[in-house]
């Protein structure tokens, strides 16, 4: 039979497998994934530099906004020092006048005390900062919780009050009566103030009986001439 030798003969007929172009396609598959893989690193790359400059200009802007709050906070704080010494400055002068008009005795030397620690706290407080202030505050705490809690409800109670009394004064006088107009009597045409006789409220009733006809007679000083 021939069937055995057309196998054969057709097996040996295909065309071997080239190891050259087996190889090759290997190269070029590896190369596609050694080039995926690059632009992945690099993707990844740019991504992260990307954020990270991101992020450097957040912090950036949260800082500004920081210092821009605190610069405002500190010029406020500032203006409010120099309110305060002021106040100092004019509390001690009143105080330094008030100790001057009295003739002397423990009275005068007590405002004289007060004066004087109220003009050496305002010149403490003027060559200093808000900041400063605030940390001897902070130490002073520590050191003293229980002084300085009274100390800070006295002032609140000090202030409380000249509060209230400034604000006292100042409605009393934006309030104050005005002086009413004083009522003038009748006079008759020759300059005769005319007298009206008023009803005795315990025997007439002023709803039921009317005045008298000649209640508003006017009595001229010429009428009984000749």
């Amino acid at each position: 039979m021939t069937i055995g030798n057309d196998s054969d003969s057709f097996v040996a007929a295909r065309p071997a497998p080239d190891d050259a172009s087996t190889q090759g396609a290997t190269e070029r598959a590896k190369q596609a994934a050694g080039t995926a893989a690059e632009e992945g690193q690099h993707v990844a790359g740019v991504a992260a530099s990307e954020a990270g400059h991101v992020a450097d200009e957040a912090k950036s802007h949260v800082r500004q906004l920081v210092g821009e709050a605190t610069s405002q906070v500190e010029d406020q704080s500032r203006t409010q020092k120099d309110r305060l010494v002021g106040s100092l400055h004019t509390f001690s002068d009143d105080l330094e006048q008030m100790s001057s008009d009295r003739s002397g005795g423990l009275a005068a030397e007590l405002v004289q005390e007060v004066a004087q620690r109220a003009r050496a706290l305002s010149a403490n407080l003027e060559g200093r900062e808000p900041r400063e202030l605030v940390d001897d505050l902070r130490r002073y705490a520590r050191r003293k919780p229980g002084t300085f809690l009274l100390g800070a409800l006295a002032a609140g109670v000090v202030v409380g009050r000249l509060t209230r009394g400034a604000k006292a004064a100042q409605s009393s006088q934006t309030a104050a009566p005005t002086p009413r107009p004083q009522a003038q009597p009748p006079v008759s045409g020759d300059g005769v103030p005319v007298s009206i006789p008023l009803a005795d409220p315990e025997t007439s009733d002023p709803l039921v009986e009317p005045l008298p006809a000649d209640a508003f007679r006017i009595d001229s000083p010429s009428a009984g001439r000749p």
